[in-house]
């Protein structure tokens, strides 16, 4: 190889080589939309694809009518380019200043170690009835263990557990007092396509009790039941509130889905 050519082809790998630690963030976003089958999407977003953040926008359930869910804790993420040479990703990811998790993947799957976010709970709307007609209000905490995702020829299912902790809940059907504090908490399992959350809805404290436990799982009828109860004081007051959540059986209000 004459000396002009092997000036070249070190010129061009040198080329290639700043383009893929340059390579802009907005190049992530497409992958981010189909792995989430256009749930979720990347935006307003910064960096490079190494080394970047941007914003985590959830889409409105079908029908609401309502602007896409946009956490406001924007998202941060730093990859390690070395174990891409062996088809692996390793790096970490945070929301806002909070600690970083450490994130590993492959073709085959994911692994998210623990994490937080949190919202206002206004955002919600997004998420359909009921809670787009209560307007609901307060704060979310979001947490969850370690996220295990495993890819089945193009389906993924994730395995893990996913709490959400709403405090100072109000709504627009119960004025401004609060409510109480609620606790959710989501167990993912999956296997192939067949992808399955269970919940169990719990209340810490409050005037409105409510509990509720079910599994949605892909391709079957979702099974949910949900009791919401308020003291004879409190009854006429959260009526609204009530006949929302459910029809009313002696002193409880029961929602049933799939029974």
């Amino acid at each position: 190889m004459s000396q002009r050519a092997s000036a070249l082809l070190c010129a061009l790998l040198a080329a290639l080589v700043a383009l893929l630690i340059w390579l802009p963030a907005r190049w992530v976003t497409p992958f981010v939309k189909d792995a989430s089958r256009g749930g979720v999407s990347l935006v307003g977003v910064n960096g490079t694809i190494w080394s970047g953040s941007g914003w985590i926008e959830i889409a409105p359930a079908a029908g609401v009518g309502q602007a896409p869910l946009v956490l406001p804790e924007r998202l941060s993420w730093d990859v390690d380019a070395a174990p891409l040479l062996t088809a692996r990703v390793q790096g970490r990811v945070r929301f806002g200043d909070r600690p970083w998790s450490p994130l590993a993947a492959n073709v085959n799957g994911f692994t998210l170690a623990p994490g937080a976010t949190a919202m206002d709970a206004r955002e919600l709307v997004a998420a359909g009835a009921p809670l787009n007609s209560m307007q609901p209000g307060g704060w979310l905490d979001v947490r969850w263990d370690e996220l295990r995702g495993a890819r089945d020829g193009r389906a993924m299912t994730v395995n893990g557990q996913i709490q959400a902790l709403w405090t100072g809940a109000t709504t627009r059907l119960s004025g401004a007092e609060p409510l109480g504090d609620y606790a959710l908490e989501v167990r993912l399992t999956g296997q192939g396509p067949a992808q399955s959350a269970q919940l169990q809805l719990n209340t810490r404290n409050g005037r409105l009790q409510i509990n509720g436990q079910g599994q949605f799982t892909a391709g079957a009828r979702p099974q949910f039941r949900l009791v919401s109860t308020a003291s004879e004081s409190e009854r006429e007051r959260l009526a609204a509130v009530l006949n929302l959540l459910g029809r009313r059986q002696n002193n409880e209000y029961v929602l049933s889905l799939g029974s």
